[in-house]
Parts: C-alpha cells; sequence; structure tokens
C-alpha cells in the first residue's frame, strides 16, 4: 500500500517513518511472526524519472525473496521500463504506471527472472515517482527470526 501525507500549509514541514510489523497469529506463516522493519518517507521533490534499487532477490541461496513498489506521484499515467540486472529475459518494457498509482513486482513471480537472482533493479518512467524495495526468508523455508528488510529506492 502507499499514504499520501500533506501538510496544511506550504510553511509546515513534515517529517515521518514507515513502521512495519507482523505480530504473528492465526493465519500467519511461522515464517513471517516477528518481522518488521523502519524506513523513511520521501520527502515531495525528491522524486525523479529513474529509480534504482540496490538488491531485489529471487530465492537467493534458495531462501530470500522480495520485491519493490514504484508508486507515481503525479495526476498523470505513464510508462515504465524495468531492467533486472544479469537477467535481460525478465526486463519488462513499456509497463503502466497509473495516474497516482503504483507497479508492483514480486520477484519469485517475475516471468524469466532465475532463481537465485540477487542484484539490483533500475527503473525509466515517464513521470516522477518514488519506490522501496523488500526482502525476507521464504514461507515453507523453516527459517525463523527477523529476515524482513525494507529500503527506500534511490531516485537518480
Amino acid at each position: 500500500g502507499s499514504a499520501v501525507i500533506t501538510a496544511n500549509s506550504s510553511s509546515d514541514k513534515i517529517v515521518a517513518i514507515v513502521n512495519e510489523d507482523n505480530r504473528g497469529g492465526s493465519g500467519i506463516p511461522v515464517e513471517r511472526a516477528g518481522q518488521g522493519s523502519t524506513y523513511n518517507s520521501t520527502p515531495d521533490g525528491e522524486q525523479t524519472n529513474t529509480l534504482f534499487f540496490a538488491q531485489v532477490t529471487r530465492k537467493a541461496s534458495g531462501v530470500f525473496s522480495g520485491g519493490f513498489q514504484v508508486a507515481n506521484t503525479t495526476n498523470s499515467s505513464g510508462k515504465c521500463d524495468i531492467k533486472y540486472t544479469g537477467a535481460s529475459a525478465a526486463n519488462e518494457t513499456n509497463v503502466t504506471l497509473p495516474a497516482n498509482g503504483a507497479i508492483r513486482r514480486y520477484a519469485p513471480n517475475v516471468s524469466g527472472l532465475p532463481d537465485g537472482f540477487n542484484a539490483s533493479v533500475s527503473i525509466d518512467c515517464t513521470q516522477p515517482a518514488v519506490g522501496i524495495s523488500n526482502l525476507a526468508v521464504e514461507v515453507g523455508s523453516g527459517r525463523m527470526g527477523d529476515s524482513f528488510t525494507q529500503a527506500n529506492g534511490l531516485n537518480k
């Protein structure tokens, strides 16, 4: 999901962080219980047409997978090209980026991306955007503990 926080006036300043926490419970896979992460919000003016995610994984070491989300910060739809470093068969072109919407990818569901992928992803869009990436142990791996990590995409 995503959120937009707006100041009451142009002179007001906002500082925000995002917390994610999974306390477990009914229906939650045992590998997900206890996972949590905190990351920075992205201030207005930081969005760009090019985003870079330093690490996206698909069954890295047979255990770690993650993904990313790119959010359009405008009222106009656009297109994006997604490039997976070293895995050109997975590259995507002209992906629709909805107005005030997002593109989401979970690496295990990306066609052409090989198991063991553990590399960067760059995204070029026709509209300014911001993004986040994450990774965690796979459900069914039997690995316990807080393996979840989340990071802001780098705007270039």
